[in-house]
């Protein structure tokens, strides 16, 4: 539909100004004839004139500031179209319409007259075209910068997300380790939710977006992994609320979170905790996880510092998301915000 398109615009542009230039001048006149048929000849070499400055002439030299070589092609390029048109009046147009030529000499075309007559146009012709190449060479640019920066930007999320998987990957290893160190019954489900997450990220979460109640599902495999460390799972929590069906994300936006408060909970007090809730609204969803903490201890690590990276290379610095950082007490806690995509 679109090749229909691209071909048959301009033919039926070239068509609009062949007729419309032939009835505005020859009207009055009664010469509608011999103007169609004087600008039929013409736009033999008026077309690829115009095609080749639009092409060519325009984006190499007056876009690029080389006035001087546009000026000089320009000027030889109008010239060649006014002696062809003046011969088109002279010889060609009486012949076909079998009727006398307005001039006895072809000297006499060079007129003033007859050579203002001659450059409407080409000038008019050659104007719209040097406009519309420099708006499409414009375009063309900005489209070439923003698809630079669009391949930069996912090159950028690709590494930050590659760097999630390592971590992970570490510490869920460790725990599975663990496990068949005791000859634990445990081991065979947890490396079957582990296979899960492993098919989650190596190709789902390359998608730019994800389907949230998969995303959540790869959460869940998470943190069931994790509670595999903890001697009190039942202190660990995590709900959601609300509906999660046909909602888009970005992929492991939340992961970040979760990880973090697992690295850092105080497992040294009896009643440590981790609340973890997903919170789904119409237009967006909530994570909001919650641990328990030593203050003294140093809070090292890249996943937070990762995520900040890529909620800015996803959203700008446009006030899309929320992500805040609260300290009360013992007691630390994050919230990250995202909008919903829509579906295409």
């Amino acid at each position: 539909m679109n090749r229909i398109l691209n071909l048959s615009m301009p033919i039926l542009l070239w068509s609009l100004y062949l007729i419309g230039l032939s009835f505005l001048f020859g009207y009055a006149n009664g010469r509608v004839t011999w103007e169609l048929v004087t600008r039929a000849f013409e736009m033999i070499i008026l077309v690829p004139a115009v095609y080749y400055n639009t092409r060519i002439i325009t984006p190499n030299f007056l876009y690029r500031q080389k006035y001087l070589y546009y000026a000089l092609f320009t000027l030889a390029i109008v010239v060649v179209l006014v002696f062809y048109n003046s011969f088109i009046w002279y010889s060609v147009a009486p012949w076909i319409t079998n009727s006398p030529a307005s001039v006895t000499s072809f000297w006499d075309l060079l007129q003033p007259y007859y050579l203002f007559i001659c450059l409407i146009d080409v000038v008019l012709a050659w104007s719209i075209a040097t406009g519309y190449a420099l708006l499409a060479t414009r375009h063309h640019e900005e489209q070439d910068i923003i698809q630079r920066k669009n391949q930069l930007l996912q090159a950028e999320l690709r590494h930050l997300k590659a760097q999630i998987q390592p971590h992970f990957f570490f510490n869920t290893l460790n725990n599975i380790y663990a496990l068949s160190l005791e000859h634990s019954t445990k081991v065979s489900n947890s490396i079957l939710q582990l296979s899960a997450m492993m098919e989650y990220l190596l190709h789902d979460s390359t998608e730019d977006r994800q389907a949230l109640n998969r995303e959540l599902d790869f959460l869940q495999n998470y943190i069931n992994l994790e509670l595999l460390r903890f001697r009190y799972p039942q202190q660990i929590s995590y709900e959601v609320r609300g509906s999660i069906n046909d909602k888009l994300i970005p992929p492991l936006l939340f992961l970040p979170l979760i990880e973090n408060a697992f690295k850092h909970v105080d497992r040294s007090v009896t009643h440590y905790f981790i609340s973890i809730l997903i919170e789904v609204k119409e237009h967006a969803v909530t994570c909001l996880v919650r641990n328990n903490f030593q203050p003294s201890a140093e809070r090292k690590g890249f996943g937070l510092e990762n995520l900040k990276k890529r909620l800015i290379l996803l959203y700008g610095s446009a006030n899309l998301y929320q992500l805040s950082t609260t300290i009360k007490d013992t007691t630390y806690e994050t919230s990250l915000q995202i909008p919903f995509y829509q579906h295409d």
